[in-house]
């Protein structure tokens, strides 16, 4: 249709003669003067042209989403979620977490899109976890109102959190400054041997185990060591002054996690996790461990291959950083995606806490690379800022040269050309 219209002649409209002369030339002259039409065509003629289809906007409503308190009707549909995001959690786990913590659900049309829980250890310390986005939601600012939410309910307590790469600018805009990273280890246990030194221990030396806890976390965790308790064991080193170390594994995921360790020094950590692979042989376990430790080396020599590992990060606290030996979660993190890549989506985890005087850093030393590794990203992020946007500029500038030069030659052209056709015009008119 559009290329019959091209062809009509009747589409087009002749040109406007600029004088007597000029009119008498195109009305005896034009149709045997290609030149001529070739002219008008390029300058004056108007041919039809087909319009675009139209583009659809699709709006989205977030006043459809609502917020409602995490409850036992949830925990099926947080499951599902959490798979769909690559996280190991079983339901059995969303139990646990929701039975020590006030939990935030974001629901559109009654399904859950988003989660966010805040668990408190005492009045002084609280930690944030299990914050999840549907994939198809996100970016539509969900996982800032849940985080918010989640930090309104912990008021002034220190908050705690294990960050993901993609979460990690959002918890910096509110507030949290990175600490230290965190190493994961999983896989098959291979052939372990049992040290001496370590014992399986009961339910009745809790309150020793608490107490060791709170000295070495900061905080009192008594909900979750009882929790703990219930749903694993606990090795020990007992000495002569009681217990001196300890260790806690349970099930989670497709296996089993490791965590809290805690531990005077290297050697104690080695020997209760020694402990505890060495009757898991060929089964799934998972543990983290703060960065350079002197850990990562051994663990893997057992059958647990370092797969990356979140980011801790710290908010609200008087003596940023936390030290190295102190973990934020009590329970396992989001798999990074190294791990999702090695071990697939169904991998469990764990959390290691070591704590002593042997394993303390120096907090002003530490502050002061926290500073500097936080300035060097700032910085960086402002030259890539403005390198972007002198791109930006400097595209425009040749855009808009580029379209005035283009503009420049066809008011060249069309001069000429005029000029040629008067000069034949007087020509051809001499002639007659």
């Amino acid at each position: 249709m559009a290329a019959s219209a091209i062809n009509d002649s009747s589409q087009y409209r002749r040109p406007v003669p600029q004088n007597a002369l000029t009119a008498a030339a195109l009305r005896y002259f034009a149709p045997n003067l290609p030149g001529i039409r070739r002219v008008a065509r390029k300058r004056r003629f108007y041919r039809p042209v087909s319009l675009p289809t139209p583009t659809v906007l699709v709006l989205m409503n977030t006043q459809s989403i609502t917020f409602e308190p995490f409850e036992a009707h949830h925990l099926e549909e947080a499951t599902a979620l959490s798979r769909a995001a690559g996280w190991p959690h079983r339901k059995e786990d969303w139990a646990m977490i929701w039975s020590l913590s006030e939990g935030q659900v974001a629901l559109e049309a009654g399904r859950v899109v988003g989660t966010a829980f805040m668990t408190p250890f005492g009045r002084t310390c609280a930690t944030l976890n299990t914050i999840i986005v549907d994939e198809a939601m996100r970016g539509r600012g969900l996982g800032r109102r849940l985080t918010t939410t989640a930090l309104e309910q912990a008021g002034d307590r220190e908050c705690r959190l294990t960050a993901t790469a993609d979460g990690l600018p959002l918890y910096e805009k509110l507030g949290f400054v990175a600490t230290h990273d965190v190493r994961q280890h999983q896989g098959t246990v291979g052939q372990v041997s049992a040290p001496p030194a370590v014992e399986w221990i009961g339910s009745e030396h809790l309150a020793t185990l608490t107490a060791l806890d709170r000295a070495t976390f900061g905080a009192d965790r008594a909900a979750l060591m009882n929790a703990l308790a219930g749903e694993g064991r606990f090795a020990a080193i007992i000495n002569e002054d009681g217990i001196a170390a300890f260790a806690a594994v349970r099930a989670f995921g497709r296996g089993e996690v490791v965590g809290p360790v805690v531990a005077q020094d290297r050697d104690q950590a080695r020997a209760l996790i020694a402990f505890i692979l060495s009757g898991m042989q060929g089964r799934f376990v998972r543990i983290d461990i703060p960065e350079d430790d002197g850990l990562s080396t051994w663990l893997e020599g057992m059958g647990l291959a370092h797969v990356g590992g979140p980011v801790a990060m710290l908010r609200g606290a008087s003596n940023i950083p936390v030290p190295r030996t102190h973990a934020s979660l009590p329970w396992p993190a989001r798999p990074s995606a190294e791990a999702i890549q090695s071990e697939g989506r169904g991998s469990g985890g764990a959390v290691a806490l070591l704590a002593g005087s042997s394993l303390r850093k120096n907090p002003s030393v530490e502050h002061e690379k926290i500073d500097r590794r936080n300035k060097q990203t700032c910085n960086q992020n402002g030259n890539d800022r403005r390198q972007a946007e002198f791109r930006r500029q400097k595209r425009r500038r040749r855009v808009s040269h580029g379209k005035a030069c283009r503009r420049q030659q066809e008011k060249t052209r069309s001069f000429r050309s005029m000029r040629s056709i008067r000069h034949e015009g007087y020509r051809f008119m001499g002639e007659i």
